[in-house]
């Protein structure tokens, strides 16, 4: 049988809410696991001790919502994670949800509140979106060199003769006489060829670029075809998680913000959070179909069977 404690009337120095759950520690159960995972990523200790401020004022809260975090149940949205509130400076750490810290990405504050506040009126207001400069984006997409992305690929069309003779995707001349695409739709049909789309899937997102171009299909912004580091680089996104027979071009930045969310779940989160911003409305939280995170110990099985 385990041994109960008595209670010693000696609370958490971490929330200095809770009694701690043993003679010999100064945490409660919850702040030790924080603790603990606080250890593992070896934060500053200035991080630290403003973490432990921000929980005695306001518990367990996301900082950038206030909604109340989940701490037991990995696997949830609300899960409790830590996110730099300045991209790769540690020295300033907050605590929010899971799905919060993937909507961010690699956004300052600033910078995250504009591009909600923008998906917000364009959804509601038909408002068209403003681009700005990212301090702090420097994601480099694995693979994307390798795979027909910007690389080092001449990006001049050779001259030869038969200019007349058009691209069949984009309506621009085709790079050499044996060849129906440009050089740019070339690399692009490369890349989803090595996605392994399906055929249809492949002829819809080429439908959609012999109607609109090569713009986002969620916002209707201009793609970058070649600088595979900007925000704005043309990517692949499943509207349905999971669902690879309903494919569509967007940029880099929103298939980030749009994570494991389906495109409505995408919508009602991006009018939630408008909201919370302009009014201090109250978070609705809705239960997410297709959200799932594996544990380390899932990864690590699923690795092994790959």
């Amino acid at each position: 049988m385990a041994k109960t404690v008595k209670k010693c009337g000696k609370k958490c120095y971490g929330c200095g809410r809770r009694p701690v759950f043993s003679i010999h520690s100064i945490y409660c159960r919850i702040c030790d696991r924080l603790a603990f995972r606080m250890k593992e990523r070896r934060f500053p200790p200035e991080a630290v001790k403003a973490v432990w401020e921000y929980i005695r004022a306001y518990d367990y809260r996301c900082f950038y919502t206030k909604m109340l975090l989940e701490m037991d149940d990995i696997k949830s949205p609300w899960f409790c994670v830590f996110d730099h509130l300045i991209p790769l400076d540690s020295r300033r750490i907050v605590l929010t949800s899971a799905l919060i810290n993937e909507m961010k990405t690699a956004l300052s504050v600033r910078e995250f509140w504009y591009f909600v506040l923008q998906l917000a009126d364009l959804i509601v207001k038909g408002k068209s979106i403003k681009k700005i400069r990212l301090a702090h984006w420097r994601q480099q997409y694995a693979g994307e060199k390798q795979q027909g992305g910007a690389g080092e690929i001449c990006l001049a069309q050779p001259k030869w003769k038969g200019k007349h003779k058009k691209c069949c995707q984009c309506g621009k001349p085709v790079f050499t006489l044996r060849s129906k695409y440009c050089l740019r739709c070339s690399r692009f049909n490369h890349r989803m060829e090595i996605k392994g789309f399906s055929p249809e899937a492949m002829e819809e997102i080429r439908l959609h670029i012999r109607t609109n171009g090569y713009v986002c299909a969620l916002t209707g912004l201009p793609l970058e075809m070649d600088d595979y580091r900007s925000p704005w680089y043309c990517v692949f996104n499943y509207l349905t998680p999971g669902d690879h027979s309903k494919v569509v071009l967007t940029c880099a930045l929103f298939n980030e913000m749009k994570t494991d969310l389906s495109i409505k779940e995408f919508w009602y989160y991006i009018r939630q959070l408008a909201n919370y911003f302009r009014h201090g409305t109250k978070i609705r939280k809705k239960e997410l179909v297709y959200w799932y995170r594996l544990t380390p110990q899932e990864l690590y099985l699923k690795s092994l069977r790959d």
